[in-house]
């Protein structure tokens, strides 16, 4: 499905062809907790498969994806991102994940800005499920402040998590707080937010600084409440994410163009805000 507008996509999950997929189905399924394999059609299948960098470029090319931001979840990942962004320069952007707590505080604030300084990358990302406290605790205001100093942009997740973890540490409302005590800090909530879609679209009302993409939501889904959002008062700061491999390019942008939206809004969703926040 090639859509209308050359979309950027702000959220690939690193695809290096890895067996993964599978392995983490089986062990959600043995820990009796569930877990996002079981909730994506396919995507265990497309975990464990992976593409090579040329085989995401080409298919990037083939569905009508122009660019795209690139998450690195883990050490293993790292290499192969950065040496995706160097070897298309302007296609691509890193998104970094924090580790304070394994690595401590102050090693965490000099291994990112190590990052930003010799990769230039400009996104890292708050998961609150995975570090098990909400995007307010204090061990990440020391980030915050990089962040502002640098201009790099902070992702996080808001809304029930799909991988087994605490939703309370994801919700909306510690991105209010966020919002107000950094207002300097661009921060761009991520996963729509559901079922917390009203809190997590009028922060991006209320706050300048505030936004939100929808990766690994399929946008058939998306409740009617946000699409009135998206048309009317949020439509210049929310961006199209499609989460690959969880959602194929082809399934997430098929259902955008089945969305009633506005005609000059949906190059807006699918490309225009993307590339005003940020810098390829």
């Amino acid at each position: 499905m090639t859509p209308d507008v050359k979309a950027v996509d702000c959220l690939i999950l690193c695809p290096r062809p890895r067996n993964t997929g599978g392995q983490a189905a089986a062990a959600e399924q043995a820990a009796g907790r569930g877990g996002i394999m079981g909730l994506f059609p396919g995507a265990a299948e497309r975990f464990a498969q992976g593409l090579t960098q040329e085989g995401l470029v080409s298919l990037m090319d083939r569905v009508g994806i122009e660019k795209g931001m690139v998450s690195v979840h883990s050490p293993e990942e790292q290499e192969w991102v950065f040496e995706l962004v160097c070897k298309y320069p302007g296609r691509f952007l890193a998104r970094m994940r924090i580790e304070p707590m394994p690595n401590g505080i102050m090693h965490e604030v000099r291994r990112i800005k190590r990052l930003i300084i010799d990769h230039k990358i400009q996104v890292i990302t708050i998961t609150g499920y995975y570090l098990g406290v909400p995007c307010t605790d204090r061990m990440l205001f020391p980030l915050y402040t990089l962040a502002i100093e640098h201009d790099v942009k902070v992702c996080i997740a808001v809304g029930y998590p799909g991988p087994a973890g605490l939703a309370r540490t994801q919700s909306p409302l510690f991105v209010d707080e966020i919002c107000y005590l950094f207002p300097e800090m661009k921060v761009v909530q991520t996963h729509l937010g559901h079922p917390w879609v009203e809190e997590a679209v009028h922060n991006v009302i209320k706050y300048p600084n505030c936004y939100l993409q929808t990766n690994e939501y399929r946008p058939r889904y998306f409740p009617p409440e946000f699409i009135h959002h998206l048309n009317t008062r949020a439509q210049d700061k929310i961006m199209w994410a499609s989460g690959y491999p969880t959602v194929s390019f082809e399934t997430s942008l098929g259902d955008v163009k089945a969305l009633p939206l506005r005609e000059h809004v949906r190059p807006k969703f699918l490309r225009e805000n993307a590339l005003k926040l940020y810098r390829f």
